[in-house]
C-alpha cells in the first residue's frame, strides 16, 4: 500500500472516529435524565403494583440488601430479610388493600440515585371489624445498580393523621400469635402501603 492511500485511509478513520466520539459527547444530557427518571418511575409503579397484589416476595426484592424502612412510630427496619418480616406483617393485616399516588420524581445529576415521592391511602379492618382508613406520604430513596435496575435504599412514610387502630396482622412476627380482634395501636399501625 502506498503511502498517500494509507494516509487518507487513516483520515478517514480519524475522521470516523472523531464523528462517532463527537455524537456520544453531543448527548442532550435532559435526554439522559429523562430516560433515568422515566425507569425510576417504573420501578416505583412496580412497588406500588406488588405491594396492592399482597406480593410479598416481589415487594422485598424491590429493597437493598442493606436497606432501611422507617415506618411509622416505629424502630428503623434495616435490611432485605428484616423489611421482609415487617411488609408479611404489613400485607397480613386483616382488609389490608392500598391505593398510591406518585407525586414526584428526581434522579441525581450522575444518576446513581433517585426518589419518589407521593401519597397513600390503606384500608384495613378496624377492632370494631369494620373498615378504617389511613392516609398519608411517603419518600423512597432509590439506587441505581450497575444492570440499570433500581433499588430502595431508604424508605420512610408518615400519616397525615394518628394511625387508626385495626386487628392485628395474620403474621405478626413480633411476638406470639394473636387473635384477629387484637387492638393495635398507633404505635403498631399499618405503614405506607402504597
Amino acid at each position: 500500500m502506498n503511502r498517500s492511500h494509507r494516509q487518507h485511509r487513516f483520515a478517514r478513520v480519524s475522521i470516523a472516529a472523531m464523528v462517532a466520539i463527537g455524537a456520544g459527547c453531543s448527548r442532550d444530557p435532559r435526554s439522559d435524565r429523562a430516560e433515568l427518571e422515566r425507569s425510576l418511575r417504573h420501578a416505583d409503579s412496580t412497588l406500588t403494583a406488588v405491594i396492592a397484589a399482597k406480593d410479598l416476595d416481589g415487594t422485598t426484592a424491590l429493597y437493598d440488601e442493606n436497606a432501611e424502612l422507617l415506618p411509622v412510630a416505629e424502630p428503623a427496619v434495616v435490611g432485605r430479610e428484616a423489611i421482609r418480616r415487617e411488609w408479611a406483617d404489613i400485607l397480613g393485616i386483616p382488609g389490608f388493600a392500598s391505593t398510591a399516588s406518585l407525586t414526584r420524581v428526581d434522579v441525581s445529576d450522575d444518576g446513581t440515585l433517585g426518589y419518589t415521592r407521593g401519597t397513600y391511602q390503606t384500608t384495613m379492618t378496624g377492632t370494631d371489624g369494620r373498615p378504617v382508613v389511613e392516609r398519608g406520604k411517603w419518600v423512597t430513596v432509590w439506587r441505581r445498580q450497575s444492570d440499570g435496575t433500581w433499588r430502595i435504599v431508604q424508605d420512610i412514610t408518615n400519616t397525615d393523621a394518628p394511625p387508626p387502630d385495626h386487628q392485628e396482622s395474620k403474621h405478626a412476627s413480633d411476638g406470639p400469635s394473636q387473635s384477629p380482634t387484637t387492638v393495635v395501636t398507633p404505635n403498631r399501625a399499618a405503614t405506607r402501603a402504597r
